[in-house]
């Protein structure tokens, strides 16, 4: 046996030791995948889908005297920075709705087209 397939069969094996000792590991290869995409990837994905909403919350520039100059200051900041990444953020959003939408489909389908399988 090679030295770098020694090393990655001791480094899965300490990190399966890590994930056992945080009680982190109850994932395994074993594990029923209707199980896994049911209850851990499509709730992650559909959380996942709107990537823009914390991008437009509302600035308050807070109160005082000099409220109304921090206000224009951190608006014109917000607007550079939404500017800029608008663009990528919403690539990534179209990238992830087209992700959840094809995954739950083909799981609808898959759970559908095989009866003994729970749903």
């Amino acid at each position: 046996m090679d030295k770098q397939s020694e090393n990655a069969k001791m480094f899965v094996s300490r990190m399966r030791e890590l994930l056992n000792e945080e009680e982190l590991g109850g994932m395994r290869r074993e594990d029923d995948p209707d199980v896994l995409i049911r209850e851990y990837v499509l709730p992650a994905l559909e959380s996942s889908k709107n990537v823009l909403a914390d991008l437009y919350h509302d600035i308050h520039g807070g109160s005082g005297p000099f409220a109304k100059i921090k206000r224009i200051i951190i608006t014109k900041v917000a607007n550079i920075s939404r500017n800029t990444m608008e663009r990528s953020m919403i690539s990534q959003q179209r990238y992830n709705d087209m992700v959840y939408t094809l995954l739950k489909y083909l799981y609808e389908k898959n759970s559908t087209s095989s009866p003994n399988k729970k749903k």
